[in-house]
Order: structure tokens, then sequence, then C-alpha cells
């Protein structure tokens, strides 16, 4: 593998990462949206989603960023696949 290969993986690296920290927020968001939603006759986790139009800002929220997150990792694996094999674009 040449260096300028590796250098190129070790970017992709770091970009997967700062994708993946940054989805965090949007699956937690996610969780608690599900949770508050479809949990029969327990309590949500926060007391602000007893409101349902906060519990539905939560879902869509969430799954906005978490969509963002899997095409930026996905984009990433292909590229990181691309160099693995010696591809060009």
């Amino acid at each position: 593998m040449t260096e300028e290969a590796q250098r190129e993986l070790a970017t992709l690296n770091q970009q997967l990462i700062k994708v993946s920290t940054l989805e965090i927020p949007g699956v937690v968001m996610l969780g608690l949206g599900l949770q508050a939603k479809f949990s029969e006759g327990a309590e949500p986790l926060l007391p602000m989603l007893n409101n349902p139009a906060i519990v539905n800002g939560f879902l869509v929220a969430g799954a906005a960023i978490v969509l963002w997150a899997v095409t930026r990792i996905l984009g990433i694996f292909k590229r990181r696949a691309d160099v693995l094999t010696g591809r060009q674009d």
C-alpha cells in the first residue's frame, strides 16, 4: 500500500469517527422519542416527553440526523473500499 493510500485511509478513519460522534445525539433523540411514543403505561424518561409535539419533534430530528450520518458513513466505507482495492475515481 502506498503512502498516499495510507494517508487517505487515516483521513477516512478520522471522518468516520467524527460522523459517528455527531450521530450520537440523533440516536438518543430517536430512542427517547420511540420510548415515549410506544411505551404503554410507562412514564417517559424525560418529563417534557409528555407533550406529543415534542415527541414528534424528537422523532423527526433524530431520524434526520441518523439518516444524514448513515449516508455519510456509507460514502466513507465505499471510498475506503476503493482505496484498499486500489481503484481510482
